[in-house]
């Protein structure tokens, strides 16, 4: 029997949190469901638990072991081409799914017949602190089918963890996930964009560690400059599909300066300073060539900040910005 539900979770040296992310899959009353979890070269004591679940599972459970890391993309690339489920959703190793959410999510999906459905989730700190999602507003029940209203889900957080997709849907558009780091942002308004039909639910359906050490968004590195390369394949993706991407121009435009704003902020470490420079020439590049020519306001940024941005030398930006400060949201 075809499932009606395919889980895909990716781990990396995650044995202190793997578990608790399979258990909440287990968990979920759902009648037909597999959960395909595609290890990237673990080095640590993670191996044993994964292959623990294969003989006390409730739920079809496949495991795929990489001999080594390939990066979060391809392997949930590979997760994708074992699932059989009609519905695919993602979790990451150190997430857990809220108790018993995703059967309403699932058929609320079903019902709808759509072909993403944009769900809730709960930011969880390191200290115990849980914080609402900021964007729950935009994500009051109901259909966006019309890309006018559809549009201002493009401001909430933009991964592939928080929707559940028809696989049928997935397959046809040959969706796929880049190799190396960001690569959500490219997925995420890919899919919401070519999308026919997409739901949202402001129910919370994942809880999501914000500050887990060794993750990529609390990592310093120079890996961090494969932005550009993901605000690249967006901007070309909305160049070639203009009348389909028309009404998200605006918003794609706003995502990716607030994206490189806070990348280079002295408030964040994830890129070397050393490369901020370099970042920012790029990055003017490309919202040089394929800018929407409409004044874009960039909402709660500095209005100085992001005119330096667009055409200052780096150095009065990087002044400015200290000066001023980045408010980039309330």
């Amino acid at each position: 029997m075809t499932p009606e539900l395919s889980i895909i979770i990716v781990s990396w040296n995650l044995q202190d949190l793997i578990g608790q992310a399979i258990d909440s899959a287990f968990a979920q009353d759902l009648t037909s469901c597999e959960i395909i979890v595609v290890d990237n070269g673990s080095t640590d004591g993670s191996i044993e638990q994964l292959r623990a679940y294969e003989s006390t599972a409730t739920h079809t459970y496949k495991l795929i072991l990489n001999d080594e890391n390939r990066g979060l993309g391809p392997a949930r690339n590979q997760g994708m081409a074992e699932a059989a489920g009609k519905y695919i959703v993602f979790l990451d190793g150190d997430d857990w799914f809220v108790h018993q959410t995703l059967p309403r999510i699932v058929a609320l999906t079903k019902t709808n017949r759509a072909d993403v459905a944009v769900f809730n989730h709960l930011e969880v700190f390191s200290s115990g602190e849980t914080r609402n999602n900021r964007h729950t507003n935009l994500l009051k029940e109901g259909d966006r089918n019309d890309p006018e209203i559809r549009k201002t889900l493009l401001r909430n957080f933009n991964v592939a963890w928080n929707k559940v997709y028809r696989s049928e849907f997935i397959r046809a558009q040959g969706l796929k996930f880049a190799d190396g780091y960001y690569e959500d942002v490219d997925w995420s308004h890919m899919a919401l964009i070519l999308a026919t039909r997409v739901l949202a639910s402001d129910e919370v359906v994942i809880n999501h560690r914000k500050d887990r050490g060794g993750s990529i968004t609390n990592s310093q590195s120079p890996s961090h400059m494969q932005a550009i390369d993901r605000f690249r394949a967006l901007l070309e993706f909305a160049a070639e599909n203009k009348t389909l991407c028309a009404p998200y121009r605006t918003y794609i435009f706003e995502r990716i300066v607030r994206n490189t704003l806070t990348l280079l902020s002295r408030k964040r470490t994830r890129l070397p300073k050393e490369l901020h420079p370099v970042f920012f020439r790029h990055v003017q590049d490309l919202l040089d060539a394929h800018d929407p020519g409409n004044d874009v306001k960039v909402r709660n940024a500095n209005p100085l900040v992001y005119r330096l941005l667009r055409s200052g030398s780096f150095a009065t930006f990087n002044a400015v910005k200290g000066i001023n400060g980045l408010r980039l949201s309330r």
